[in-house]
């Protein structure tokens, strides 16, 4: 990792004006990241939407550091780039993202209403698998309010809105099982796991699917 650390800084002092010098540093914000050193991380992207501004790696970067102070537990900052972002890049990829994480921030302060609006916001704009996060946050988040055949409906709508979107269509339908597990029908409940084993057989979402059957018996 520190070999990895001292070749992208490398390539940001060699090239410091160069797109090389902005991808090396997206790279190693992220990697930060990943290290759990999220304000390194922080820094890292801060670096590069000054160093870069106006550029789609900035954009990105700006995102990321919303998402670095969020995993940081730095709540209120990450709430401001989120919204920074999303008002910023409003409908882009990243404006759209930033989005998410407002809901996801309400969603954890059980502002539900709030949490729905944002999610719904970009999912009524977006056919992509940004878009069918926020549909499966939407139905996320009346799970939490034990609002259960509304979650669902939601649910149900990654599908037939986002059919190619197979990795939230997945979670879509073991939060559905979960659902129904909730008001005891365990028939319907096994039906929606049997839907994931079907496409997801050897990865996380099989596994998952295939522990909540065994759990139903």
């Amino acid at each position: 990792m520190n070999e990895a650390i001292q070749s992208f800084n490398s390539v940001i002092n060699s090239y410091r004006s160069s797109p090389l010098a902005s991808a090396s540093m997206l790279e190693l914000g992220l990697l930060y990241a990943d290290q759990g050193k999220y304000i390194e991380a922080a820094n890292t992207f801060d670096k590069l939407e000054q160093q870069f501004a106006g550029t789609e790696s900035a954009m990105r970067a700006s995102y990321e550091k919303a998402v670095a102070y969020h995993a940081a537990k730095e709540v209120a900052k990450a709430e401001a780039q989120f919204r920074l972002v999303a008002e910023k890049h409003k409908g882009s990829l990243y404006g759209d993202k930033g989005m998410i994480g407002i809901g996801i921030i309400r969603q954890q302060r059980e502002q539900y209403g709030d949490a729905i609006a944002a999610f719904t916001e970009v999912a009524g704009r977006r056919t992509d698998e940004v878009g069918a996060e926020a549909q499966y946050r939407i139905g996320e988040t009346l799970f939490k309010q034990q609002l259960y055949k509304d979650a669902v409906t939601a649910l149900l709508r990654v599908k037939y809105v986002y059919p190619s979107s197979r990795d939230y269509i997945a979670r879509a339908y073991l939060k559905i099982g979960e659902c129904y597990e909730k008001v005891s029908d365990k028939g319907k409940a096994r039906e929606a796991y049997q839907t994931v084993l079907k496409t997801h057989k050897e990865d996380e979402f099989g596994r998952e699917a295939d522990k909540k059957m065994k759990e139903l018996q």
